[in-house]
């Protein structure tokens, strides 16, 4: 786990955490190689673009977090299905031009959002509080 201004954020054996200075963002990801979850999801506290439709194969009893965007190896979604919030709500602050590596996924905290990436496929996802975009 690497963090460029030199000590890490919310991090136990399994997990790390951030959130942006604004506290508008936060996101979690798991490091463990044995964990059965391999992906980054991000918590939006306020977002201002319209919010996606909830896929069929959500089915009917998880609701559809659209204030969650989330990164895995194949892909980055905008929206996660789910019973409640993925990200915690307490985590330390990743400045602002600072980057956080951990495990097989990265992201760097700027001001116009933050961008999350996936080490060994290139799938990423630029989220702010007005756009989204996968890569």
């Amino acid at each position: 786990m690497s963090w460029n201004s030199g000590g890490p954020l919310t991090y136990s054996e399994d997990s790390v955490s951030f959130r942006t200075p604004s506290g508008n963002i936060g996101c979690l990801w798991y490091v463990q190689t044995d964990m059965d979850i391999d992906q980054v999801v991000c918590h939006l506290a306020v977002r201002d673009t319209p919010p996606t439709p909830k896929p069929a194969d959500c089915g009917p009893g998880p609701g559809w977090a659209t204030d969650h965007v989330v990164l895995e190896p194949t892909g980055a979604t905008d929206g996660i299905c789910t019973g409640g919030l993925q990200v915690p709500l307490a985590a330390n602050v990743l400045p602002y031009g600072s980057a956080l590596v951990a495990g097989d996924y990265g992201c760097l905290s700027e001001e116009a959002g933050v961008t999350c990436a996936h080490t060994g496929t290139g799938r990423a996802f630029f989220v702010s509080r007005e756009k989204f975009e996968a890569y």
